[in-house]
Order: C-alpha cells, then structure tokens, then sequence
C-alpha cells in the first residue's frame, strides 16, 4: 500500500470575545471579537506567516471567520481557499473539548 505524504494541520480556535472574558458559554451566538481577540489574531498572523498554509475550514460564525481572516494577511490572503463550514460549529457544542482546550491553554 502507497504511504500517502504527510502534511502539516493547524487547528486555531477563534480569538476572545467579551463572551469569553466573562465566561459566559457562546455554543452558536454570533459573538464578535473583542479588542483583546484582534490583539490574538495578529499574534497568530506573526506565528503563521511562514506556513504553507492553502486552504482554511471555518465556521461562518464572525469571531472564527475574522479570527481567521486577521491571522492570515498580506500577499497571501488572495491565494488561500477559505471554506465557510457550517458543520464546524459543532466542536463549539462540545463542552469536554472546550474545557480540555481551555485547561491546555492555562496549564502551557
């Protein structure tokens, strides 16, 4: 059997929105960014300028779209294919992923 290559998948939650700040639970409310998510998403560009990145999956949501949309700018924003993704809101619904992604974000 052929190995297929393997390719490099970054998975980038969406920047903060005062929702999160308050820790109030979003599931599917279209929240958007606060000053503080803008601040994360150009963090995000600054680590992911240099990665081969040619498509991206969001949720239509605004923070997961605008996340997306600051951290990849420049020449390279017209290049990418961005794929609005309605079944991506799922993860948004799972609490267990949530709270594990919270805790290894706390605990890094």
């Amino acid at each position: 059997m052929k190995e297929l290559p393997l390719k490099p998948f970054y998975f980038l939650r969406h920047s903060e929105t005062d929702w999160n700040f308050e820790h109030r639970a979003m599931g599917s409310q279209d929240i958007p960014l606060n000053n503080r998510g803008v601040s994360q998403g150009l963090n995000a560009a600054e680590l992911l300028k240099n990665e081969p990145i040619t498509t991206i999956v969001s949720s239509p949501l605004r923070r997961a779209r605008k996340t997306a949309d600051i951290a990849i700018t420049g020449n390279r924003y017209n290049q990418i294919n961005f794929i609005k993704c309605s079944t991506a809101m799922l993860i948004s619904l799972n609490l267990a992923l949530t709270f594990l992604i919270s805790f290894l974000i706390l605990n890094q």
